[in-house]
Parts: structure tokens; sequence; C-alpha cells
């Protein structure tokens, strides 16, 4: 009876790290990156306001641990605007240049790049800081990098919230002899 509880237990452990989609598949995240300077008008000192969001989902199909441009199934990001520069979104249709390296912490500063969107508006550099409004030449700029964080699919959460429930509860449903 006690191999059948461990063989049990391992064969829910084993779905448990297989879980965490490492073995391949449209994997999605968000990143922000605040800190962005402005000219605060009433002030002789620069002021930081406003956040880029976004997102991305891609699957790494060649295996190389970098989703590329041509592997992104999605994309989207917004600005919600400061002094310099009005708020603006762009979609996949405006990302230009984009590599990221899973697993690693953001764009910039070491870490992934290039995240380059464009449209015939608006600019945006994540890993170089730099956001753009093209028609009046305003600019801003952020020391902060934009940082990046999976996002778990709701199959797999409730994947790992019944494993973790069927680990804690398996004298309930392994009758003893």
């Amino acid at each position: 009876m006690k191999l059948k509880k461990l063989t049990v237990m391992s064969f829910m452990m084993l779905l448990v790290l297989l879980s965490k989609q490492s073995f391949g598949g449209i994997i999605q995240y968000e990143f922000e990156q605040g800190g962005w300077v402005e000219n605060h008008p009433t002030s002789s000192h620069w002021v930081t306001n406003g956040n880029a969001y976004g997102y991305f989902s891609g699957e790494d199909i060649n295996n190389n641990g970098e989703l590329e441009l041509i592997e992104l199934v999605s994309y989207g990001m917004s600005f919600s605007g400061n002094a310099q520069v009005d708020s603006f979104l762009h979609d996949l249709n405006d990302l230009m240049f984009f590599n990221y390296t899973i697993g690693s912490a953001g764009f910039g500063s070491g870490n992934s790049y290039p995240l380059y969107s464009s449209n015939t508006l608006f600019n945006y550099d994540a890993d170089d800081g730099y956001l753009s409004n093209t028609s009046t030449g305003n600019f801003t700029f952020t020391f902060e990098t934009a940082i990046v964080t999976e996002v778990i699919e709701p199959s797999t959460m409730m994947l790992l919230i019944i494993s973790f429930f069927f680990i804690l509860n398996r004298r309930f449903m392994i009758p003893k002899p």
C-alpha cells in the first residue's frame, strides 16, 4: 500500500513540475516601466510621471531560449502620459524590434533587448528607456528597467491547486486496507 501512495504522490508531483510550461507552448508575460521624466512647469527641477504597461505572448519555436519578433502572437502596450508625451497605445502591428530572453528580469540594464514599437505618432524603446511624440518632437526618458513577469494561465493554476489539494488530502483519496 505504501508503494501505491508513493506512486500516486510521485505522479502528482510530476504534474506540478511540468505545469510551468517549460516544455513549450505559448507563454504570456506582462511588463511595466515607470519613472518617466518630465520638466515640471512650476519648478526648475525634473520630476517623474507616467507609466508604460504592456503584455506579450509567444512560443519559443526554435528552442533557443528567446522569444523573437517572429515567434510572438500578441503584444500591446500603453503609456499613461505625462507633460512631455501624451498617452498612447501600441499593438503587435506597431512592434518593430523584439527579443526577450526567457527568464530574464526585463528589458534594458543588461537584460533582454530590444523592445521597440512605433507608429505614425509615437515611439517606445523599452531597453533604452525612451518615448517620443514624432509630431511634436517631445520626448521623455527613464532610467528604470522594464520589469517582466510571467502570467500563469488559468488551467495551469487550476492544476497546481488540484495537485496541492490532492497531496494534502491523500489519506481521504486512497482507501486504507
